[in-house]
């Protein structure tokens, strides 16, 4: 090993030395440039545009048909990223329903409003039913961990896959 590319680096702090510093801010700069490009064309690639109903996914109009028969979409958009693509769907009653790029729900919303009994879990509606009587469902989320569910009130109900309660939040 030379002695002109030696580079000590102990506890995250690196040691240059001095007649290779100005190499070392060059190479650092190039990195940080194209990290800085790479996050820039993630942010720029993203694509929020208004769409309409017919132009969501067959499921999601399947499932706003089946649970919001008596109303209409009065706003839809697609979010397209690099990732994916996630749809949101605005009603007249109020309620906001996103979902993933296959038109299945990730999240239904009504400020206010009680969610369609039909989207949620039996055992998520029994447990509500059980232990909160006086409220109801104004938010529900699926995801990968499980569901979580917004009481009106401002309680928060997490479960997981098996539909079992494992968080509370008041």
């Amino acid at each position: 090993m030379q002695k002109d590319s030696f580079i000590l680096s102990i506890c995250g702090i690196t040691i240059v030395p001095q007649h290779l510093k100005y190499q070392y801010i060059i190479v650092m700069k190039k990195i940080f440039i194209t990290i800085a490009a790479l996050l820039g064309f993630a942010v720029a690639s993203a694509d929020d545009r208004a769409i309409t109903e017919q132009q969501l996914p067959t499921a999601a109009r399947s499932f706003i048909h089946t649970h919001y028969a008596n109303h209409k979409v009065v706003v839809a958009s697609q979010d397209r990223n690099i990732f994916n693509t996630d749809y949101t769907a605005l009603l007249d009653d109020g309620s906001k329903i996103e979902f993933d790029n296959k038109g299945n729900w990730e999240s239904v919303a009504h400020k206010g409003g009680k969610i369609p009994q039909g989207i949620i879990p039996t055992q998520i509606a029994q447990f509500v039913q059980q232990h909160f009587p006086a409220s109801h469902i104004t938010k529900i989320e699926h995801d990968r961990q499980g569901y979580e569910v917004k009481l009106q009130g401002d309680t928060e109900l997490k479960f997981d896959n098996n539909l079992n309660c494992v968080d509370i939040e008041r």
